[in-house]
């Protein structure tokens, strides 16, 4: 597994989840399942906490070094590619998508993988200290409109994800596509802010395909090379 370092393997950026075939029906158990869980993440949130917020710090460093060098800082480009990888390997745990506890790893998992391609021309003004900062967010609004609307319907369909995983011990490959989907938002919600992507989010293509369908979660239609963060 990748631990995040600049090599040839992350010359294309994407996340995939495998198709969870046999869910634990225990962790389907209405109520019970999910508190279970929540308590059993507690401690990677609190780790998850101090990696994100070491991971911003460096970005505020970083923004000098692609200010001044035109380059992506190695060790803040680790940090925040583990922190996103700990983040979905949580997500994914307690939205059922993957029944392998996160651990406190910051490399991908099994099930859960993500790549990110290393910056090798970041936009230099979206780098510019404050300035820059305020430019990111200010843009992002409608795309935290939108993720917020997407959450709540995701929500919803959490709730009733349980019954056909614990009657039948199946859980729905369209509804599990929905989740990974959204995953894949924050994920590029993520890359943008911490200036891994210099595109758009809401209609940036990376991290892999956009659509989500039946045997969709998986697969990469279109690799994206390191130009894309250019």
């Amino acid at each position: 597994m990748n631990s995040g370092a600049p090599t040839s393997a992350t010359d294309n950026s994407t996340f995939s989840v495998d198709y969870l075939e046999n869910p634990n029906r225990l962790w389907a158990f209405p109520v019970l399942g999910g508190a279970v869980k929540l308590i059993a993440v507690i401690p990677i949130g609190i780790w998850l906490m101090i990696v994100a917020f070491a991971a911003m710090a460096l970005s505020v460093i970083n923004a000098f070094f692609v200010l001044f060098i035109g380059k992506y800082w190695g060790p803040a480009y680790m940090l925040a590619v583990g922190s996103m990888r700990l983040s979905a390997k949580a997500n994914c745990f307690f939205l059922g998508l993957s029944d392998t506890y996160p651990g406190f790893s910051l490399d991908s998992s099994a099930e859960v993988r993500l790549e990110i391609a290393l910056p090798k021309r970041p936009n230099r003004f979206l780098a510019l200290p404050l300035a820059g900062g305020i430019f990111r967010f200010a843009v992002l609004v409608p795309f935290f409109i939108f993720l917020f609307v997407i959450g709540l319907l995701v929500l919803l369909v959490y709730w009733f994800t349980w019954i056909p995983v614990l009657l039948i011990g199946t859980y729905p490959e369209g509804l599990f596509n929905l989740m990974v989907y959204v995953q894949r938002l924050q994920l590029k919600l993520s890359a943008y802010t911490f200036g891994l992507s210099d595109r758009y989010p809401l209609f940036d293509e990376g991290l892999g395909p956009d659509e989500w369908g039946p045997g969709r979660h998986d697969r990469v239609y279109r690799p994206l090379g390191p130009e894309t963060f250019g």
